[in-house]
């Protein structure tokens, strides 16, 4: 971690792990460390380590489970959507039930609201990637 650095320590520290997870060095099942033992490595608070799991677990990558610890999560897809013109899409933290049925993790993966034509589409940020095509 470089401390002197413009980029906060807890996006140089989430840069650091999704990187393993990218090169497989921790795999989907793997229980990451303990937060004070990521803090004791990487020579920062655990507070820090704390913003960059949650960083982590907002892109899908992670899932933490209180008491037990933080996992990596298979990384399926993306599906791209190809959104039309006029619409809107927002982004929201899913319902108990959008949660189930998109088979988003417990906590941090957010929905993509895609609301076109008068439909409304919900999607799985961490899965779905949107292309717009030039008008």
């Amino acid at each position: 971690m470089d401390h002197t650095a413009d980029r906060p320590l807890f996006k140089q520290l989430a840069d650091v792990l999704r990187q393993k997870i990218r090169d497989r060095a921790l795999a989907p099942g793997d229980k990451l460390p303990s937060l004070h033992r990521l803090a004791a490595e990487y020579g920062v608070s655990v507070a820090t380590v704390e913003d960059a799991l949650a960083e982590l677990r907002g892109e899908g990558l992670i899932e933490s489970r209180k008491g037990v610890g933080s996992f990596v999560l298979e990384q399926a897809d993306r599906q791209t959507v190809t959104v039309e013109g006029p619409a809107v899409v927002r982004a929201r933290m899913p319902t108990p039930d959008e949660r189930r049925d998109l088979g988003l993790p417990a906590q941090g993966v957010p929905v993509l609201v895609v609301e076109e034509d008068g439909q409304e589409r919900v999607l799985p940020a961490n899965r779905t990637r949107l292309e717009i095509p030039p008008r």
